[in-house]
């Protein structure tokens, strides 16, 4: 049974097994809390049975573009406000309000974090709520949400990251005070019904580590060009992606081989593979997340005489944290399909994926991609602060969900033009919205000396010594990790249509 049936279940079984309206005077019981439009937010006035309790699926994004009545009546209904919705939503903060005791939480819309909204839920120990038929299922929903997030504050709580919800409540417009994620219209769900957490979804950061290293150990001589150990990597992964349920993107094979120039009688593969999305089908608009799989192979050795550069950040860690947003989105597929690509031979001047795109049809292909992000060595030792967003400018709406998914967690993106540094930039090319994060120098609870310090340890771009080391912090990895498969989530879903 889908999160989605079980929910709608339980909501509907509740409200079926709810009495009749009492009558909105008779209030016996619990101490004075709310003042405005009190018997309107409890469930308790005297339209109450025109109320439609089967619940209807919005985003937070289109209950923000319903209309607001021109004149709110303090006793009164309007038909939104006789409507129940069903929201699935990132819950991004919450508080308790000492004035009228309710929880009030604010939720964004996933595919536009900076769209947020007001959802409040009742204390059965206030006048009204204790005697409204749905006192229970208001109950239930603040007992689950304290029971998840703990204790509420009096003052208003980020988390980080955010949670994804299932939030059933009724529709209902408040009056505009400057309330914290207020929706510009007052739309609120009030009073909440039922909430359902999403069990917590967060990077293998173990699996990664491992992974990363496996890729960059010595046994395979720094993955260079034109090496069996290069194709070796390129067939790990392509298990790897059909273990998660993977299928190919064009042909019967997630190994898309080709030649170059330089080497015309060696076989080199790019890895393209696809996820299905929550239909089951490939959808004909993609999202595309890529890291390259090749890197320098052995060279000159350093003072150390070590000759092989493993490339542990550049780019195995990169290509672990794709394959670890591939896993989540297996598990948890969005409306639009996720295409995970590895390119080879970046490191020789972009040219496996210069030669996927010169390749029949590509061209067609490349134009369905909504969006392509681009992951190369973007995992500092601490959680970077600020951030540079290549691909960001000119702006297009993936730029403004990470950068409104960056605000959230308390960092900043500077947008800049595609450039030539990233196998995402041939995407550019074709017109393709590319994001290629780059991480700035600030790290949450670095100073300068220390961020200089973690630098000089574990930052070894192009040489040897940049090979996998247990001490090496995963922090940063986590937060990036979990940043980019928020970007895919957002830029994977398509909003419904309130009914």
């Amino acid at each position: 049974m889908s999160e989605r049936t079980a929910i709608r279940i339980v909501i509907v079984a509740a409200l079926a097994a709810a009495a009749f309206p009492a009558t909105a005077g008779a209030q016996s019981c619990g101490t004075r809390c709310g003042v405005e439009r009190w018997a309107v937010k409890t469930f308790t006035d005297a339209d109450t049975g025109r109320v439609d309790l089967t619940p209807r699926d919005a985003s937070v994004l289109e209950l923000r573009e319903l209309p607001r009545p021109p004149r709110i009546v303090a006793g009164r209904r309007s038909e939104v406000e006789r409507r129940t919705y069903r929201v699935r939503a990132l819950l991004i903060g919450w508080k308790h309000e000492r004035g009228d005791d309710d929880l009030h939480l604010v939720i964004a819309d996933s595919s536009d974090p900076g769209s947020t909204m007001i959802v409040e839920i009742p204390s059965a120990r206030c006048a009204r709520v204790c005697s409204s038929r749905l006192v229970g299922m208001m109950t239930d929903a603040r007992k689950a949400t304290i029971a998840e997030l703990g204790p509420p504050s009096n003052s208003f709580h980020r988390l980080h990251p955010a949670r994804m919800v299932t939030i059933t409540g009724i529709g209902f417009f408040d009056f505009l005070h400057g309330q914290t994620g207020v929706a510009p219209n007052g739309i609120e769900l009030h009073p909440v019904l039922g909430i359902h957490f999403r069990a917590r979804d967060v990077p293998d950061t173990a699996a990664i580590r491992a992974l990363a290293t496996d890729l960059a150990a010595d046994s395979m001589r720094g993955r260079g060009p034109w090496t069996p150990e290069n194709a070796a990597a390129a067939h790990h992964l392509a298990a790897e992606l059909t273990r998660f349920g993977a299928k190919p993107l064009q042909g019967n094979s997630l190994l898309v081989p080709f030649v170059t120039e330089p080497h015309p009688r060696d076989t080199v593969y790019n890895v393209v593979a696809v996820f299905p999305a929550r239909s089951g089908t490939i959808t004909d608009r993609l999202v595309g997340i890529t890291a390259h799989l090749d890197h320098l192979g052995v060279g000159a050795p350093d003072a150390s005489g070590d000759s092989i550069y493993n490339g542990f950040l550049d780019d195995g860690i990169g290509m672990a944290v794709v394959l670890d947003v591939a896993r989540r989105y297996a598990a948890h597929p969005g409306d639009r399909s996720l295409v995970v690509l590895f390119f080879n031979l970046e490191e020789q001047g972009l040219l496996g994926s210069l030669a996927w795109a010169r390749a029949p049809g590509a061209r067609d292909l490349m134009r369905r991609f909504q969006l392509v992000l681009g992951v190369d060595a973007g995992s500092p030792a601490g959680e970077a602060l600020n951030w540079e967003l290549m691909g960001a400018f000119p702006e297009h709406p993936a730029a403004h969900l990470a950068d409104s998914l960056a605000r959230s967690r308390g960092w900043t993106t500077r947008a800049t033009p595609a450039r030539g540094i990233s196998d995402a930039y041939i995407f550019s090319l074709a017109s393709v919205p590319i994001l290629f994060p780059i991480p700035g120098d600030q790290w949450r609870g670095y100073t300068p000396d220390e961020h200089a310090a973690a630098m000089a340890r574990f930052d070894h771009y192009h040489q040897p010594a940049d090979q996998a080391d247990p001490d090496f912090p995963l922090v940063g990895t986590l937060y990036f990790a979990d940043w980019l498969w928020q970007i895919v989530r957002g830029a994977s879903s398509a909003p419904t249509t309130p009914r």
